[in-house]
């Protein structure tokens, strides 16, 4: 029963416009309102055709949506922990979504889609997963969307998470043989991943890597004095057994136990590399137990842009002491720290509230001599 906006981008001056809700052959809900058309949706759970007829004086011409509108019933969300790999050749999976804003102006087809391979799943340990083809994707900045069924988190929850395994390699470019010559740009493609408790009417944002934060390697494939090849440069899994992927652990905040929420991920191109996303979980963070996983240092933070506090966390170090510094990109130093690293783990709220917008670095020393560089959005 919520009212639903429909907005037509037809050419040629149509006067008339006939919208249909539909489920299979059956025509539901339907108006004549206009290319800007307020409709009820259905009142029973499902998946949903829309259709969309014009005319003018000239003719007339139709389109449909297939799957488009997903009506949910919160009382029916996906049990926790929920967990899915995409080896079933249905894509998307039941009760999951796919948006692709740019589709309805016509201006590109590419979207989330299932990839099967053998052995190119998550560290090679299945046959599928679920990509974008951002190499092939000319329509820059644009928005993508994957977002699960609605999943219910119980109140006795300790530590839910979302936990993805993730496969991407930015790619640098400099054709310095270009007359004039060409000047390097990183084709960083960016990943986002957002949770919402009210059916996906607001979002709060949970994850967000782009570039070679999200490169797998930590650095651009160089493509220098030569064009971009696909054979050479287009980024595609390994096959068989490996370590190359990167398994993400996405804490969810304490405010979302006992909801039942949906978790986007976003793809948002910058006409880089393709991206690949493997073995979704929503369940207790108990990564030490996860098989896949490469048991390296993970240091993170989130949420990633802040506005008042952002949570450093360190997984898989060895015991002993973090020192932090939060620094400007002029080089202040704004705060600094050290702290406990217990059983190699360590959760700590830095505040940011009294910030500036902008960006800022966040530098990580662990006992072991490893150290990071993390980017902080100051919102």
């Amino acid at each position: 029963g919520q009212s639903l906006t429909f907005t037509s981008y037809s050419w040629g001056k149509p006067h008339q416009f006939q919208w249909e809700i539909r489920q299979g052959a059956s025509v539901v809900v339907s108006s004549t309102d206009g290319p800007c058309a307020t409709i009820s949706a259905p009142a029973a759970p499902g998946t949903y055709d829309v259709y969309l007829s014009v005319s003018n004086q000239v003719g007339s011409d139709d389109t449909l949506y297939s799957g488009f509108l997903v009506v949910r019933d919160p009382a029916q969300a996906a049990s926790f922990p929920f967990t899915e790999g995409f080896e079933s050749s249905t894509f998307p999976p039941t009760g999951w979504v796919r948006v692709n804003p740019d589709a309805a102006t016509g201006n590109s087809n590419l979207t989330w889609e299932r990839y099967s391979s053998a052995g190119r799943g998550s560290f090679g340990a299945s046959n599928a997963n679920v990509r974008i083809r951002n190499w092939s994707y000319f329509n820059r900045t644009q928005r993508d969307y994957l977002i699960t069924p609605l999943i219910s988190i119980p109140a006795s929850a300790q530590n839910p998470a979302v936990e993805f395994d993730v496969y991407y390699r930015a790619l640098y470019w400099e054709n310095s043989t270009a007359s004039p010559p060409a000047y390097g740009y990183l084709y960083g493609d960016t990943l986002a991943v957002s949770i919402s408790d009210d059916c996906g009417a607001t979002w709060s944002r949970l994850y967000y890597k782009g570039g070679e934060d999200l490169d797998v390697t930590g650095t651009a494939i160089q493509v220098v004095g030569t064009n971009p090849s696909a054979s050479q440069h287009q980024s595609v899994p390994p096959s068989g057994s490996n370590t190359d992927w990167v398994h993400e652990v996405v804490p969810i905040p304490a405010s979302y136990k006992g909801k039942s929420v949906l978790i986007r991920f976003e793809n948002i191109t910058e006409m880089g590399n393709n991206l690949y996303i493997d073995s979704i979980q929503v369940r207790e963070n108990v990564s030490t137990s996860y098989v896949h996983s490469s048991r390296v240092p993970v240091v993170s933070l989130f949420p990633n842009p802040a506005t008042e506090e952002v949570q450093l966390w360190v997984q898989h170090a060895s015991a002993g002491r973090l020192f932090y510094r939060l620094v400007s990109l002029t080089g202040q130093i704004l705060q600094q720290s050290t702290f406990s690293l217990q059983g190699g783990e360590v959760r700590q709220s830095l505040a940011v509230d009294k910030l500036p917008t902008g960006v800022y670095l966040v530098e990580v020393e662990l006992s072991s001599g490893e150290r990071y560089m993390l980017r902080l959005v100051k919102e």
